[in-house]
């Protein structure tokens, strides 16, 4: 089965995706989520939901998906022991060192999860996290429905999980530091400041003589369509993918509600198209920005073919569209003021929100968003709501600049307020374990096996004097016992199995206890119970267990140092190229950075030629070896697929490059451990700390003088934000763009663009 799992930023957005049919929810936490905007759960409200999925057959998934550092693993480690202790179905995890703690930690407790900050794109990238542990892989939002049917066919053995609705990021998840760069703010913590919605400026001549001019010279050229997949998750169900995923933590439960609706609909093959139109309908009415098939269905080629679909860019408007109502036929002008002539592609009603784009001097359009307060039918009398197909008088709002021709669209309903789920009475989630009662004439002993992973560790006992009293009738003390150790109320835990030993000098159906004293023996037991669950959850011991071998890790020079010479603004090498000028004459020292006699071949951080990409670089290796010394190579990695290629070739030094985080201790020793030739690393560069002697491998710092890129996007900016065709292009450019006095460069390098401050 297909699974479809919906957002929830908070506990009424997750009850509302049960409701209309969601298989799974993900979520985070207060703690170390990559949505820190979001309402986000405490522990005791998903506690109640843990219980709800139970009951209901439904999953929850967690996010920690943000990078850690140090100085907080502790309070992780306490993170994720409520995780473990919910028996959650899985924890959606950026940062290297979360996982090996969850692996060495928690390894039956909490499935691993790959998030798409990891940008696992390659089927080099979705065998590494299954060799790391991982069990499912969320995958890249750029890969093409043929990318992915090739990785299915290549992983069989790990889920994977697909993101089929949503806003779209302009740079990769994960390498994206356009806010850290900009605002100060890393969105591998949770803090985007949403720098791709803002607008840009083209830096004036930016078009050369006799070419097209773009759409606009000001423009959201960063800001991407919001994704809608539509009929396509029926392919993606073909080819077996396990789970398909709506983003839109930061959105309501309307929105949530919505979008189960929909995509509900479209996996059950919903066979009425009027149905599913109307449910599209409702969900763009409550959230949709222009949108498109994304990379998945509408990027309209295989390889690198000339693209024909519309550009995946939202260049004049970056924000809420709704459903286009219809075009504007004539202005009039009513004793009740302006009003639009209207013939509708969608219904409305008196208090919808209305929303008309304005065109302004900058070439961007500014919003104007209305009630819809007077409408009138063709014959000029007041109606309250209309259908598509009629023709209507539709009242603007006075100054209104608006046109024949211009579109109407509808952001709201008047009714679209969903009746909130009832969850104050939610009971909470309590975890079953094994008991033993042992009897005897004057106390009861009872004993709990909190051994389990998810627990304390250890059993808990406690005696409770009483004198047992002969029963005048048979009773059954068995039940008796279970049924008020069963009647546990608001503590963590409940009976499970129920071992009884009797070393009174009655029968088992001789000992009674009057219900008095069951009662306040239970309320006692619990409370030792929660006493002891409350001390684990709040006090740990932790420490990063030592990586399972020693290495001697260099000190890497600055990061701009090894740069490759003559390309482009790329931190990384394209061998391909670089083959490509050595035939025609160049020498290595001209296409590769040297530093202190050493080679260095930092490798890209995205590749959509994975094969070639590595075939060019064994020849490249091939041809350095036959000059240089192979022990003088240092290979720089960027992406988590390129660690089994470093398990290939243990010949020669490798190092943990800028993309591939070292934020704390156990990222360090997890990647001591799977890269055997790994001999040095760069530190987080959104946040600058020094390695703890608790490091595996030191990490070096790359400095901050070196054009650290913005955005890595597989948008092509001349194609999807300036509107320029593909005829006659190279796959390659420059432009500059302007914000604010800074001035940014924007190079293409055959069809992917990276972005640098200049």
């Amino acid at each position: 089965m297909t699974e479809l799992a919906l957002p929830a930023g908070s506990l009424q957005a997750a009850l509302q995706a049960f409701k209309e049919g969601a298989d799974a929810v993900y979520l985070g936490l207060q703690q170390f989520s990559a949505r820190k905007g979001a309402a986000n759960f405490s522990f005791e409200d998903l506690s109640r939901l843990k219980q709800v999925a139970k009951v209901a057959g439904r999953k929850i998934y967690v996010t920690v998906n943000t990078l850690i550092t140090d100085d907080e693993l502790v309070e992780l480690d306490l993170l994720l022991r409520q995780i473990s202790f919910l028996e959650l179905d899985g924890a959606i995890v950026q940062d290297f060192g979360v996982a090996r703690m969850i692996r060495t930690r928690f390894p039956h407790s909490i499935p691993l999860h790959g998030s798409t900050q990891l940008a696992a794109h390659t089927v080099s990238g979705v065998k590494a996290m299954q060799q790391l542990g991982f069990t499912r892989v969320v995958l890249s939002r750029e890969l093409t429905l043929s990318e992915i049917e090739a990785i299915r066919k290549a992983c069989p053995d790990i889920e994977l999980k697909v993101f089929i609705h949503g806003a779209l990021c302009y740079g990769f998840s994960g390498l994206c530091m356009a806010s850290h760069i900009m605002a100060g703010r890393s969105a591998n913590r949770g803090e985007c400041a949403q720098i791709c919605r803002s607008w840009f400026s083209l830096a004036p001549g930016q078009i050369p003589s006799g070419t097209r001019k773009p759409a606009a010279e000001r423009g959201y050229f960063f800001s991407m369509t919001d994704l809608d997949i539509g009929a396509a998750v029926q392919e993606l169900k073909r080819i077996g993918i396990d789970s398909l995923k709506v983003e839109g933590r930061m959105k309501n439960p309307a929105y949530v509600a919505a979008a189960t609706r929909y995509y509900r609909m479209l996996l059950d093959g919903e066979p009425n198209p009027g149905k599913l139109q109307q449910a599209q309908d409702e969900l763009h009415t409550v959230f949709s920005r222009a949108d498109s098939g994304g990379w998945l269905a509408g990027y309209g080629r295989v390889h690198q073919e000339k693209r024909a679909t519309p550009p995946l860019g939202t260049v004049e408007y970056p924000g809420h569209l709704g459903v286009p109502v219809g075009r504007i036929l004539a202005m009039r002008s009513l004793t009740e003021g302006t009003v639009a002539s209207v013939r509708l592609d969608h219904p409305v009603a008196i208090h919808d929100g209305l929303l008309l784009l304005q065109a302004t001097d900058t070439a961007l359009k500014e919003p104007v968003r209305f009630s819809l307060s007077h409408l009138w039918n063709i014959g000029r009398k007041r109606v309250y709501q209309a259908e598509a197909g009629e023709q209507v008088l539709i009242a603007l709002p006075t100054d209104t600049q608006a046109m024949p021709g211009d579109t109407l669209y509808r952001i709201s309903l008047h009714d679209q307020q969903i009746p909130e789920i009832h969850d104050d009475g939610l009971p909470l989630y309590r975890r079953a374990i094994a008991m033993a009662v042992l009897l005897e004439d004057n106390a009861i002993t009872l004993s709990a096996d909190l051994t389990e992973e998810g627990l304390p560790g250890k059993w808990v006992t406690k005696r409770f004097d009483l004198a047992l009293q002969k029963a005048r009738t048979p009773q059954d003390i068995r039940l008796n016992l279970s049924n008020a150790l069963s009647m546990s109320d608001e503590s963590y835990l409940t009976l499970g199995d129920l071992h009884f030993e009797n070393a009174t000098s009655y029968a088992l159906e001789e000992i009674f206890i009057p219900l008095s004293h069951l009662k306040e023996i239970r309320r006692g037991w619990y409370r030792e119970l929660d006493a002891t669950m409350e001390t684990w959850f709040k006090t740990t011991t932790y420490e990063t267990s030592p990586a399972s071998r020693v290495v001697a890790c260099e000190q890497l020079p600055a990061r701009k140092l090894i740069s490759p010479p003559q390309s482009r603004g790329l931190l990384w090498i394209d061998p391909i190229r670089i083959l490509a000028r050595l035939k025609a004459g160049s020498s290595l020292e001209a296409c590769l950075s040297v530093v202190g006699g050493l080679w260095y071949l930092p490798l890209a951080p995205v590749l959509f030629n994975e094969s070639g990409y590595f075939a060019a670089l064994d020849n490249l290796i091939l041809i350095l070896s036959s000059q240089v010394d192979r022990g003088r190579l240092r290979i720089g990695l960027n992406n988590i697929g390129q660690i089994l290629w470093a398990g290939n070739n243990p010949d020669i030094t490798c190092f943990a490059d800028i993309y591939l985080y070292m934020p704390n201790a156990e990222a360090s020793a997890l990647l001591v451990e799977q890269v055997p030739n790994l001999r040095g690393s760069y530190g987080w560069l959104e946040k600058r700390q020094s390695p703890s002697a608790g490091w595996s491998c030191g990490a070096s710092d790359p400095g901050s003088d070196f054009p650290l890129p913005l955005f890595i996007s597989r948008s092509c900016f001349r194609y999807d934000s300036l509107g320029l065709s593909c005829e006659g292009c190279s796959r390659n450019g420059s432009w500059k763009v302007e914000q604010n006095g800074g001035i940014y460069a924007v190079e293409v390098h055959d069809c992917l663009t990276v972005v640098n401050a200049v």
